[in-house]
């Protein structure tokens, strides 16, 4: 049983030559009142991010900021502030710009998001300490995401991971893939080339923020919220067709199996056991 799609969307993409692949992800949710985490982020190619760069240095240079922080920008606080000029207008003119760089500069967006207190009801505490707490357990299922759409797409090569430096799941997220990257069959499995922690000063990392801010307030709304709220037009500028396919909320169903198939399985060697794969 997979957990649901965020996006009840389905679109495919053809085959396609890759080379060089690198994921960028951001956590959101992170202050203890949120009730949903969230990891997400985009992935592309060498050549993408490049591009990438390009185009998102003008953009900063030419709205005269020097980084975007989607939740400042929501808030109008920071750079973003009214007293610099900063309106709803001009937000969304800014966001168009900045959604239409990430989408033709990256492969797809990825994410995986989680209630909270699901996660603390039904995960016990010494398989939290396993897998990295919450949010080990949303980027190594961004892993599992990343891993699909490599496979649909005869993608062989490894992937290089960037995660945002100093953010609350790090530490988790650092200890999933140092023990993932152990077992050699994981590690080939999920194409793991390497991994590493950035600030915000890497550009890419600014993009993955935006995602994952974006997953995070739909997860909120239209989930938790039962849709009480429209969808937000800037998640529909956002997201492309295809992404829907790799943007996943796990509920208290989904965690209750993987936790029932892991104790029915538990092996020493695969402390990941019925993770992702086995809830297909």
């Amino acid at each position: 049983m997979m957990p649901s799609s965020i996006f009840i969307t389905v679109y495919s993409v053809g085959k396609a030559t890759f080379a060089m692949l690198t994921g960028y992800f951001d956590d959101s949710g992170t202050s203890p009142t949120n009730r949903v985490a969230v990891v997400a982020g985009c992935l592309g190619s060498v050549r993408q991010w490049e591009r990438f760069n390009e185009r998102w240095k003008s953009l900063l240079a030419y709205y005269k900021i020097s980084k975007v922080h989607r939740a400042e920008l929501e808030g109008f606080k920071g750079e973003f502030s009214e007293e610099r000029g900063w309106n709803p207008d001009r937000r969304q003119k800014f966001l168009q710009r900045v959604h239409s760089i990430i989408k033709s500069c990256t492969y797809i967006g990825v994410g995986f998001a989680v209630t909270k207190a699901d996660f603390e009801q039904i995960i016990p505490p010494d398989v939290v300490k396993e897998i990295g707490g919450v949010y080990g357990w949303c980027a190594h299922n961004c892993l599992i995401q990343i891993e699909k759409w490599s496979d649909a797409h005869n993608q062989q090569d490894p992937i290089q991971y960037i995660f945002e430096a100093g953010t609350h799941g790090a530490g988790q997220v650092g200890k999933m893939l140092g023990k993932l990257y152990a077992d050699p069959a994981y590690r080939q499995m999920l194409r793991i080339k390497g991994w590493s922690f950035q600030g915000k000063d890497l550009l890419p990392l600014q993009a993955a923020d935006v995602v994952a801010y974006e997953c995070y307030k739909h997860c909120e709304n239209q989930i938790l919220d039962k849709g009480k709220r429209p969808i937000r037009k800037s998640a529909e500028d956002l997201f492309r067709l295809h992404d829907t396919d790799y943007f996943w909320f796990s509920g208290k169903e989904h965690l209750q199996l993987w936790l029932d198939e892991r104790n029915r399985g538990l092996e020493a060697s695969q402390p990941f056991k019925g993770l992702g794969r086995k809830t297909e």
